[in-house]
């Protein structure tokens, strides 16, 4: 599940009464029995969105409720400036509850493999050309091993690269170096580097 923010646009005039004399709008009038929420889709994300993908909205006014939709179009194309994809979701809105311009967030039910690797994002390294790494234990020592990264929900990011069963150090390994001797002080899937020697 992603979750991203977004807000409803103006209402969309659906019927407009025009003063015949000078042309101008005197009314006009909204259709909000469906509104249609857009929010901004991370390029990190874009190759897993498709029509009919499951959302689920909440807004600021109405705390604690939780409205479902499905994604009804996307732009298919990636703005160059704020790199995310416009994405449109319609709701029902029968009792008029959500109205033009309120905000809130939306979370997005996206496909991820069942056996994906996910890291916290401090365990995740750059060398100086960009490439991941993350720090295994191997033998006792502490390895760098290179990773190539794919979702990230500002927690936690998927990783690929890692073989099963290696110990990963979760957190604390900025003022270690590789081949530094290190002790696992918990289990494999919580391990650090405080017991470092």
């Amino acid at each position: 599940m992603t979750q991203f923010g977004f807000g409803l646009p103006n209402a969309a005039t659906t019927a407009l009464r025009t003063d015949w004399g000078s042309g101008s709008p005197v009314v006009s009038v909204a259709g909000i029995d469906e509104v249609r929420v857009y929010t901004s889709v991370p390029e990190l994300n874009v190759s897993q969105i498709s029509r009919n993908i499951t959302a689920r909205v909440r807004l600021d006014a109405l705390p604690g409720r939780q409205l479902a939709g499905k994604i009804t179009r996307f732009a298919d194309a990636v703005d160059p400036q704020s790199r995310t994809m416009k994405t449109e979701i319609d709701l029902a809105n029968p009792n008029h509850a959500m109205l033009p311009g309120m905000f809130g967030s939306v979370t997005l039910d996206l496909s991820t493999d069942a056996h994906a690797v996910f890291l916290p994002d401090q365990s995740i390294h750059q060398d100086k050309a960009g490439n991941g790494y993350v720090y295994a234990v191997e033998n006792g020592e502490l390895r760098k091993v290179a990773v190539q990264t794919g979702q990230d929900n500002g927690t936690v990011t998927q990783v690929f690269g890692l073989r099963d069963e290696r110990a990963i150090v979760l957190s604390g390994a900025d003022n270690l170096q590789e081949g530094s001797r290190v002790k696992a002080v918990s289990d494999s899937t919580q391990m650090d580097s405080r017991g470092a020697q």
